[in-house]
């Protein structure tokens, strides 16, 4: 009986997981502008000089290979793990394991992020810095702009 219901749980987790990215990505791709939007810009006018712009757009670069190769091992995880809930002689320390692995894609994916905001952050002056943190809390919390434009 323990066993029966710690599968239903991991059932029902991994596909609330699968709901949200699913959602996730559904909104980022109806919400695409048709015209390309340069790295930083996203809403942001920082007014950073070009020396600025190449070394922002090399760090977001590398961010966006790095996001790409997280997201595949996660995908890859959920995949292995979705498998094994399907197995009806389900190994739960393998399951275990696995979601382990999983949370420790995740993890690192979030420091990644992390990572890559603290270079953005030391690139930029005072006020640039001010500006793109702003936007960024905005963005975080989903708080929209006042009327009056702060």
């Amino acid at each position: 009986m323990k066993n029966k219901g710690l599968k239903i749980l991991l059932v029902a987790s991994i596909a609330l997981n699968l709901a949200f990215f699913s959602g996730f990505v559904i909104k980022k791709f109806m919400n695409r502008k048709t015209e390309p939007q340069s790295e930083i810009e996203a809403g942001i006018n920082l007014n950073i000089h070009q020396n600025q712009k190449e070394m922002l757009d090399n760090i977001i670069n590398r961010f966006r290979l790095q996001m790409i190769k997280s997201k595949q091992n996660i995908l890859e995880k959920r995949i292995e793990i979705i498998e094994e809930l399907s197995d009806p002689e389900v190994d739960f320390g393998l399951l275990r394991t696995r979601t382990q692995e999983l949370n420790e894609y995740e993890n690192q994916m979030n420091t990644t992020f992390v990572e890559t905001l603290i270079n953005i952050n030391n690139l930029l002056d005072e006020k640039q810095r001010l500006s793109f943190l702003l936007k960024l809390s905005q963005n975080w919390f989903f708080m929209k702009e006042s009327a009056s434009g702060n």
